[in-house]
């Protein structure tokens, strides 16, 4: 099998918590080493990309910023072509960073669309209800993910998802998924590399990313 790009996952893959995953820094080296080429995706809506970027600095990898991949800079790319530049933003202060910096302008009235992520304790009754009537005047609803819960040192913590289902019942619509899984995000992803989906492999394991590096 010919290999033209790798996506590789970040929790987990390359790290869990603060620890380094053993083989994964190797198997970045053997990528570069060979010329394929690689973005890392994150499925974190918390956090922007240049968090990202400086924590994976701070536990030693050498990954530039522009090849991480997040939810919140795909889905601003994705609004930005669509014409959905008013956006009332469910998300942490940090992700909102990676969506004003591409071209997206955060509102409280007159939105095209509503984009809710992983918001923690910035998400209030207030700020859900606003943008609910939001979407009741016809603005749209973009979930960066639709996970259910993440895990957190002291626990599970709420997730988007159920952010998402809430909003989605109370106004009786869809919401459009930008984030992991959705394939548009891949493809945002690989568009950054040049390389088409049959091209390319994605690793969701140290040990998958190994293996591809030694093809």
């Amino acid at each position: 099998m010919n290999i033209g790009a790798v996506l590789i996952d970040i929790d987990g893959v390359l790290h869990v918590g603060d620890r380094l995953v053993e083989g994964a820094g190797r198997a970045l080296r053997e990528l570069d080493r060979r010329g394929i080429p690689y973005r890392s995706v994150s499925s974190t809506t918390r956090s922007s990309r240049r968090s990202v970027a400086q924590r994976l600095h701070r536990l030693g990898y050498e990954i530039p910023e522009p090849w991480i991949v997040t939810a919140p800079a795909a889905a601003a790319v994705d609004l930005r072509e669509s014409g959905r530049t008013r956006c009332c933003l469910l998300t942490t202060p940090d992700a909102r960073a990676d969506l004003e910096e591409n071209g997206i302008s955060a509102v409280d009235g007159g939105a095209d669309a509503v984009v809710v992520g992983g918001a923690g304790g910035a998400l209030t009754c207030e700020r859900l209800n606003r943008a609910f009537r939001l979407l009741m005047e016809g603005a749209d609803v973009i979930a960066l993910e639709k996970d259910r819960y993440w895990m957190e040192g002291d626990g599970p913590m709420l997730s988007a998802g159920p952010v998402v289902a809430a909003v989605e019942y109370a106004a009786g619509i869809e919401a459009e998924v930008i984030g992991k899984p959705s394939p548009a995000f891949f493809q945002r992803a690989l568009q950054g590399i040049g390389a088409r989906p049959l091209e390319a492999a994605m690793r969701s394991s140290p040990v998958s990313v190994v293996r591809v590096a030694a093809v």
